[in-house]
């Protein structure tokens, strides 16, 4: 099944040849796919408060490309024009467990690197604009035809247009084009503009995968780290007179450099940050609790008449493997757990179901008891 969205080809090629370095198409990469996810389907989630959506007007809004943020109600669908915008919903695979087992078929890339499915809807002439990301991206035709076109330029922000909601290129030109029809895929590494056209009504899957930026990650480790108590304040308890008042001495810098360095985290400190941080779930999408929480002796009864344990599909997953241990991380939480859960933390992380384990431990260790007791009461596992 990992290769089936390759179209056969091997995911070990697909990386060395393609992966981040250019464009690739592949056609029949799911061979007689049939949508698990129908227009009404993707309309409906797209009136839900908690999920993210988009309409974007090419033509028929207030100003050029406008977009307007959902939730959605039928009464604006029946007011759109019939060409020449598009509907987008972001991060379904948390509110569909067949769009999160979509993106099981992209393992060939380590799961934290993949961020979210995004499923698309265009009437003819339907269009997001010719634009590019910073990100790889995977864009699969669903249902419909389309026609992509691509430019390998390296644009500058003047190359936008100004004052429109989206960073849409001026004066886009094509260097290569293709049309493609339900079950082909085009790949594009980071950087690549791209101008998709609807040829006809339909939908597109666009798998997003995660590049954080390295003022990203500092950005985010200050704020989750900034109410720790390791906090220090710049001190000189040997100040003495200066020449100067107005300078800045290299003794104050080499003090402030100090102060900085000691805000930083060491290797360990942000190796389990960063394992939490790509694992946190979105908000409002934590899995919820177990209806009926067991106590240990009936969760044990539980498991006896379990022989397979289904993951929530909203579950975000991820382990780091150390010498001695393996630290496993679960919805932004971390778990340190010895080498012989080893064969339960690979199914765990990389299965929508997965096996019993108990019964392959005998007797089964407190351990693992305890850690599937733990994910069960969350909600995590059933």
């Amino acid at each position: 099944m990992i290769q089936q969205v390759l179209g056969g080809m091997d995911a070990a090629e697909f990386l060395e040849c393609y992966w981040q370095k250019q464009p690739c198409v592949i056609r029949q990469a799911i061979p007689d796919f049939q949508s698990f996810m129908s227009r009404q389907d993707l309309f409906d989630l797209a009136g839900r408060e908690q999920v993210e959506s988009r309409l974007v007007l090419e033509t028929a809004g207030e100003y050029p490309w406008q977009v307007t943020h959902g939730p959605f109600d039928e009464s604006d669908f029946a007011e759109l024009p019939k060409t020449h915008w598009s509907l987008l919903v972001q991060h379904t695979d948390l509110h569909s467990p067949a769009a999160a087992a979509f993106l099981n078929q992209f393992r060939f890339i380590p799961r934290w690197r993949i961020d979210d499915l995004m499923i698309s809807y265009a009437p003819e002439h339907g269009s997001v604009g010719p634009h590019l990301d910073s990100y790889d991206v995977f864009l699969f035709q669903a249902t419909g035809r389309r026609h992509w076109s691509i430019n390998r330029h390296d644009y500058k922000e003047s190359d936008f247009i100004d004052g429109l909601d989206l960073q849409i290129i001026n004066h886009f030109q094509a260097r290569q084009q293709w049309w493609l029809e339900p079950g082909d895929m085009l790949y594009l590494p980071p950087g690549v503009a791209h101008h998709g056209v609807a040829l006809e009504a339909g939908m597109g899957f666009s798998v997003g995968c995660r590049a954080p930026s390295s003022h990203e990650l500092l950005s985010h480790y200050v704020d989750d780290t900034l109410e720790q108590e390791n906090d220090r304040r710049y001190s000189d308890p040997d100040l003495s007179p200066q020449e100067h008042s107005g300078e800045i001495t290299r003794k104050d810098l080499r003090e402030i450099i100090t102060l900085f360095h000691s805000a930083l985290p060491d290797e360990t400190c942000l190796v389990n940050w960063f394992g939490r941080y790509v694992t946190r779930p979105a908000e409002n999408e934590e899995p919820a609790a177990a209806p009926g929480p067991l106590d240990p002796t009936a969760f044990l009864a539980y498991c006896q008449n379990q022989s397979v344990f289904s993951k929530h599909h909203a579950t975000r997953t991820a382990f780091i493997r150390k010498d001695q241990h393996f630290i496993l991380f679960v919805n932004g939480e971390a778990c340190t757990l010895s080498t012989a859960l080893a064969p339960f933390i690979y199914a765990f992380t990389e299965n929508d179901e997965f096996d019993n384990p108990l019964p392959l431990q005998n007797p089964p260790g407190p351990e693992l008891i305890d850690l599937l007791y733990r994910l069960y009461n969350d909600g995590i596992i059933a």
